[in-house]
């Protein structure tokens, strides 16, 4: 019986075995595992992305205030050139009238014109036609006058048919000048009108070619927006694609531990096997690390504070020296104050090893679990060492790309970064 019971468990040993050599056979491939060195060069190239991209914007920034200035600037001067094309407006009806006016009083003058020269040429054909029919002359008119009373009246009679010929002409005359100086006058108004016009226009001009060099300049701002945006896109980019490195080679690492662990547990296994052929086969066979199965339910790992600097998620870097995709949550503590462990597990990380999170303590939870405390001052606990939920494993510190003393605290869920607060 008791050789039945031998052959039984050498067997069940045997499947056992099987089972964990499967489970490493089947469990995803593991691609080559980044040197630490290599991940604090990615490390140090994402953070160097970021702060490019960091100056990078602010020149953006900077270019898209000039950028405002001068389209204000522009719209400034179109105001100008309206205003200005408003005169112009203005000066061009003025023009137009004083031309219509310059016209009518052209026209008077010419009927004055001719009206003088009507009335000259009937004076003259009335001193032709006394000449011609050999009338008397004025002395004549004068010497036949029968008593003084006669010789006044034909005196008189004879002075006022010439003043009213000479009167006639000299008031056609005077009217003409004084249309003439209306004109003259009308005349000039039109020319300080045009004088007016053309230095507004003048001025319309140099706006005009003002607002093409405003945006002109505006153009080339433009198109340096446009490859500013482009720089900025592309280093954003890199520094997505310098964390995704990163993150793939935590997988990779975890995975690695993950493959060390069932290989030790199969070594385990059989050298429990190869103890029960040789002993009396009453003992029962143990995997080890029951104990670093965690409970799935973590505690707070800074118990002095609970103050969270920094969420999970998107985050503008801080100092230019950390992600901007922040992978867990910051929670702001006194130089030196104690840190626990969330879980029981295993340590599988403890010490700087240029990763960026400084002094860094990862725990084995188990089940895919894991759980990241960086930026330590000093570590408590040693790789490989089993803790248990609430055990001190280090002291709040700022090493690191660190900006002032706290406690990055990360959940990670099969290497997958994961919202920690939905865990405690």
């Amino acid at each position: 019986m008791a050789g039945k019971e031998h052959k039984a468990k050498k067997i069940l040993s045997s499947i056992a075995s099987l089972c964990i050599a499967a489970a490493v056979v089947l469990s995803p491939a593991v691609s080559t595992v980044y040197a630490a060195d290599d991940v604090a060069t990615l490390k140090q190239k994402q953070a160097e992305y970021a702060q490019q991209k960091k100056d990078n914007d602010a020149k953006l920034s900077q270019l898209r205030q000039d950028k405002s200035q001068k389209e204000a600037y522009k719209e400034t001067l179109v105001s100008q050139i309206s205003t200005l094309q408003n005169q112009i407006d203005t000066y061009n009806t003025q023009i137009q009238e004083l031309d219509a006016n310059i016209l009518k009083t052209q026209q008077e003058i010419a009927g004055k014109q001719k009206d003088i020269a009507a009335n000259t040429e009937k004076l003259k054909q009335r001193l032709c036609a006394l000449y011609m029919s050999g009338g008397a002359s004025n002395l004549e008119i004068l010497l036949s006058a029968e008593s003084v009373m006669d010789l006044a009246d034909k005196t008189e009679a004879l002075q006022m048919v010439t003043e009213h010929d000479t009167a006639l002409i000299d008031t056609l005359k005077a009217d003409m000048a004084a249309v003439k100086k209306q004109k003259d006058a009308i005349e000039q108004n039109r020319q300080d009108a045009s004088t007016a016009k053309t230095a507004v226009s003048e001025k319309q001009n140099e706006l005009s070619g003002l607002v093409s060099e405003a945006q002109s300049v505006i153009d080339d701002m433009a198109s340096t927006e446009s490859n500013l945006q482009s720089v900025s896109d592309s280093l954003a980019q890199k520094e997505e694609e310098a964390g995704k490195a990163v993150d793939q080679w935590y997988k990779e690492y975890e995975a690695s531990e993950q493959k060390k662990k069932v290989e030790a547990a199969q070594q385990a296994a059989q050298n429990q096997s190869g103890s029960n052929d040789g002993g009396s086969g009453g003992g029962s066979a143990s995997t080890g690390g029951g104990s670093a199965i965690g409970s799935g339910s973590m505690m707070w790992p800074v118990p002095s504070c609970t103050t969270i600097t920094s969420p999970f998620g998107y985050r503008d870097s801080p100092g230019g020296i950390g992600s901007t995709n922040h992978k867990g949550v910051d929670i702001g503590a006194s130089y030196g104050a104690q840190i626990v462990a969330a879980d029981s597990g295993v340590v599988v990380q403890a010490g700087d090893n240029g990763w960026g999170y400084g002094n860094l303590v990862i725990i084995d939870h188990g089940n895919g679990l894991t759980t990241y405390y960086g930026h330590m001052s000093s570590v408590a606990v040693s790789s490989g060492q089993t803790v248990a939920k609430g055990q001190l494993i280090g002291y709040v510190g700022s090493t690191g790309n660190s900006t002032g003393p706290h406690c990055h605290f990360e959940v990670r869920s099969n290497g997958t970064a994961v919202d920690p607060m939905g865990y405690v």
